[in-house]
This record gives structure tokens, C-alpha cells and sequence, in this order.
């Protein structure tokens, strides 16, 4: 009797060890996923950072230096560029793929919204623009996951002819990824002009 008991304490300890490795097991499995919606945990990469952190110093400088009158050409200009940038890259480029990065995606939201609070007393349609494509992105993103039960590799136009591997996808790119970034590009400029012409009849 002795024995046995002591048996099925073994069993039990060695179950509870097994069962112990399997839930870390998929608890790593599962721990670089959020509410399934296909964002990662992992570290940004180098390129990212450097472009968060470029675009924060440069909305630090418009709002610093705004007061001062002899700079404004010059901050005319950056606040253009930086416009175009915010609104034209995740329409054109693989910049939105980093997007599912979790920490880009929170850094990028914290930059349109800084951009709109800058922006807004001035102009809505350019303070809500980056931030709409922010959005008009990741709504993007989940149909085409919804649709093929993957996530888009987004190419950039000079590579529309050819394909590339994405490493957050982890796989190589293909014609359905073309077509989707052709219709994201093109349907996200078209809305963009058609908001624009829109406020300014108002």
C-alpha cells in the first residue's frame, strides 16, 4: 500500500511537472501575441528606433521653436516634410509592416498625436491625416488577415515588379501581397485627395 501511494505521488509530481512545462510552453508561445489581433512583443529593430526617435526630435523642435518668428520659413518647410512623411510612408512602404510591433505601434500613435495637438489650431485636415492612416492601416491589415489568415507583406513601389522576404511575416512575399498593396496604396491616396478636396469646399 505503501508503494503504491508513493507511486501515485511520483505520478502525480511528474504530471504536474509536465503540465507545468506544456502551459510555459505555450505561454511562449502565446506571449508575443495581444488580444490575437497579430501584434509582437519582440524588440524594434534598429531602423525603427532610429525613425521614432528622428521623428519625436523633429515635433519637439516645431513645438519649441513655433514662438519664434524668425525661424518660421524654416520650420514652414519641416513641418511640410514631416507632414508628407507621417502621412505618405505608411501609404507606400513597408514602415506599416513594423506597425505590428507593438511598441512602434504605441511609439507611432504617441507621434500623431503629438503631430495633432500641434497641428490642429491651425489645420484639422493635416493634424488628422497621420493619424487616420494610422488607423486606416491597421483596419487594413486585419480584413486581409481575416480574408487569407496571414498578415500582408507590404512592398514598396519601386519593388512592385519583384518580391521580398518580410522578417516579421517570416516568409517571402507574393502576387496576392502585390495586388493588397496596390489597392492599400492607391485606395488610401485616393481617400486622402477626396478628404482633402472635401474641406477645403467648407
Amino acid at each position: 500500500m505503501y508503494i503504491c501511494i508513493c507511486c501515485i505521488n511520483a505520478f502525480m509530481a511528474v504530471s504536474n511537472k509536465l503540465g507545468a512545462n506544456a502551459s510555459k510552453t505555450r505561454m511562449k508561445k502565446s506571449e508575443n501575441k495581444i488580444f490575437d489581433l497579430g501584434f509582437v512583443m519582440t524588440k524594434p529593430n534598429l531602423i525603427s528606433v532610429i525613425i521614432l526617435s528622428l521623428c519625436l526630435f523633429i515635433e519637439f523642435k516645431l513645438i519649441f521653436k513655433k514662438q519664434q518668428i524668425h525661424e518660421k520659413d524654416a520650420l514652414k518647410n519641416l513641418d511640410t516634410l514631416f507632414f508628407v512623411f507621417a502621412w505618405f510612408s505608411l501609404l507606400t512602404t513597408p514602415l506599416v509592416e513594423w506597425l505590428r510591433n507593438i511598441y512602434v505601434l504605441i511609439g507611432w500613435f504617441g507621434i500623431c498625436i503629438i503631430w495633432f495637438y500641434y497641428k490642429v489650431q491651425q489645420d484639422m485636415l493635416t493634424a488628422f491625416l497621420p493619424l487616420g492612416v494610422l488607423v486606416y492601416s491597421q483596419i487594413s491589415r486585419l480584413i486581409f488577415r481575416r480574408i487569407m489568415g496571414y498578415h500582408p507583406i507590404h512592398i514598396i513601389f519601386n519593388q512592385y515588379a519583384s518580391h521580398r522576404y518580410s522578417s516579421i511575416n517570416k516568409r517571402k512575399s507574393t502576387k496576392i501581397d502585390y495586388r493588397y498593396s496596390m489597392i492599400y496604396s492607391v485606395t488610401g491616396l485616393v481617400l486622402s485627395i477626396l478628404i482633402g478636396i472635401i474641406n477645403s469646399k467648407k
